[in-house]
C-alpha cells in the first residue's frame, strides 16, 4: 500500500465471524521491535482509543502461514516478507471508501466528526506524537472518523513519570499535534474549560482492561520488559488527572511551531 513507514500490505484474511475480509497488515523489522515495541503500542493504543469513545477499525493478529506465502508470486515481495519479523502480524480492517483527514479543514467542520480536545489529550496520554499535520493518521468515511496507526505511541522511559511529577511535559507531544492550532486559536475563556470530557474519561477508565492484552502480547513472544513501566505511567496520569489536564492547558496557550 502507498505511504506508511512500515509499507503495509493489503491482504485478504479468513476470519471466524465474517468470512474473507480485507485487512491492512503491518510488517515490522525485528531490530525495530526489539528497540521499540511498535506492536505493543499498536495494541494498547487501539484498546484505549475505544475506551475514550473513538472509532477504530477492528484489529487482529495475522498468522502468515505457508498457504499464504504460496500465493505470493512476486519474488521481491516474498523476499520482503521472509525478512520481516516472524511473529504474528498486527493488522486492522480496511476502512473502505475513506479519505485521509485534512488539517486544512475548518474547525467547525472538524468538530462535526471529532472531539478535538479529547483527541489532543488522548494522544498526549498515550505519548503519541505521530498525529500531526503531515501525517494525521485519521480516516474520514461519510460522517465518521477512524483513528489508525498507534505504532509510535508509548514513547516513554523511566524519566517520564519523574518529569510529570515535577510539572514538566515534553512540548513535542503538544506543539506539533494536528489539533494544536484548533485549540490555540480560541478565546482564553474557552481554553479555561478545555479537556473536561477527557478528564472524566480518564478518571473512569478501567486500566485493568489492558491486562489480558499485555498477557497476550507476552504469550505471542513480544517482550514484556516495558509493561510494568507502561502500567505505572498510566496509573500515575490517571491518579493525577487534574495535574495532567493543567499541563495540557499550558501547552495550548503556547504557539506551536
Amino acid at each position: 500500500m502507498q505511504g506508511g513507514r512500515t509499507k503495509p500490505w493489503l491482504i485478504l484474511v479468513e476470519t471466524d465471524n465474517y468470512g474473507i475480509q480485507p485487512y491492512v497488515m503491518k510488517l515490522f523489522d525485528t531490530i525495530n521491535l526489539n528497540a521499540r515495541d511498535h506492536v505493543t503500542a499498536e495494541v494498547i493504543g487501539h484498546v484505549l482509543a475505544g475506551e475514550f469513545d473513538f472509532n477504530v477499525p477492528e484489529a487482529a493478529f495475522i498468522e502468515v502461514d505457508e498457504d499464504f506465502l504460496s500465493t505470493i508470486k512476486d519474488d521481491e515481495l516474498l523476499r520482503i516478507i521472509e525478512h520481516k519479523d516472524s511473529r504474528l502480524k498486527f493488522a486492522s480492517a480496511l476502512v473502505n471508501g475513506n479519505q485521509l483527514f485534512n488539517s486544512a479543514l475548518e474547525k467547525k467542520d472538524v468538530e462535526k466528526v471529532l472531539d478535538i480536545q479529547t483527541l489532543f489529550a488522548f494522544d498526549n496520554f498515550i505519548r503519541n506524537r505521530d498525529r500531526n499535520n503531515n501525517k494525521p493518521n485519521m480516516l474520514l468515511k461519510a460522517d465518521e472518523l477512524y483513528l489508525i496507526d498507534h505504532e509510535m505511541g508509548l514513547e516513554l522511559d523511566d524519566a517520564t513519570i519523574v518529569d510529570f511529577q515535577a510539572g514538566n511535559w515534553d512540548n513535542r507531544f503538544l506543539d506539533y499535534h494536528v489539533c494544536h492550532d484548533y485549540l490555540y486559536n480560541a478565546s482564553e475563556r474557552a481554553k479555561a474549560k478545555y479537556f473536561g470530557a477527557f478528564e472524566e474519561y480518564l478518571r473512569n477508565v478501567n486500566l485493568n482492561k489492558l491486562a489480558p492484552y499485555f498477557r497476550q502480547l507476552n504469550d505471542l513472544g513480544y517482550s514484556d520488559d516495558r509493561h510494568s513501566m507502561i502500567k505505572d505511567y498510566f496509573e500515575e496520569i490517571k491518579n493525577n488527572s487534574t495535574k495532567f489536564v493543567n499541563l495540557l492547558k499550558q501547552g495550548v496557550n503556547e504557539k506551536g511551531n
